[in-house]
């Protein structure tokens, strides 16, 4: 579940300003397939394939619009939506960085 997000918002004046946001409500599945893992949020069909843990205990995923950082023994993970920012200057796509821990099933 994530637990605290920020990022940056376009603000009226054109200019890229900091924020804070509460993180949505959603939740995520992370769940073993194979050699590899599936990130997905709660109740989705399909997700998005990783790469099995190394051996650090750390997982590196490419989502479609950022990155997955997941430790497997503090569950915690880092997740990044990066495209709001290069994808031009538009109202509402805002750049973040989300943390949260994972429970186990």
């Amino acid at each position: 579940m994530v637990e605290k997000a920020t990022g940056f918002k376009l603000g009226s004046s054109g200019r890229w300003e900091e924020t804070s946001f509460y993180p949505d409500d959603g939740k995520y599945l992370l769940k073993k397939k194979g050699a590899a893992w599936e990130w997905s949020q709660f109740g989705d069909k399909h997700g998005m394939t990783c790469p099995a843990f190394n051996k650090f205990g750390l997982m590196n995923c490419d989502l479609i619009f950022g990155s997955l950082r997941v430790q497997r023994d503090t569950l915690r993970f880092i997740k990044t939506y990066t495209v709001g920012y290069i994808d031009g200057d538009k109202l509402g796509n805002t750049p973040s960085i989300s943390i949260g821990k994972c429970s186990p099933l």
